[in-house]
């Protein structure tokens, strides 16, 4: 599975990269351990460990995706924000996966 290599979100740019070790890259202070994604805000990467199943990706690039939406509209990343993502990562995940969206991108106004 690929997944974008940029995606924006509010003004921000955030790269994404898929690394085998997260655990060499990750902050000091995030327990990395069973995880299989962050985001570095200061650096506006979104980190995705890159040898999970394409289902797993998914819905981790999805929980991540949505870590950088509350953050770009100012809620804290805080233990409600990853409860509330925890809850509702697979719908967006199923959502996205089972709709076109292309209808947002047409310029006609029609």
């Amino acid at each position: 599975m690929k997944l974008p290599k940029i995606v924006k979100v509010g003004y921000h740019v955030y790269e994404v990269r898929e690394v085998e070790d997260l655990e060499k890259i990750a902050p000091k202070n995030l327990e990395v351990s069973g995880i299989w994604g962050f985001v570095d805000f200061e650096k506006a990467i979104i980190w995705i460990k890159k040898d999970i199943e394409d289902r797993w990706k998914k819905t981790t690039f999805i929980h991540e995706l949505l870590h950088t939406i509350l953050e770009e509209a100012g809620m804290p990343q805080d233990s409600k924000a990853e409860k509330l993502i925890l809850s509702i990562q697979n719908v967006f995940a199923q959502v996205f996966e089972d709709n076109d969206f292309s209808f947002l991108r047409d310029k006609t106004g029609e």
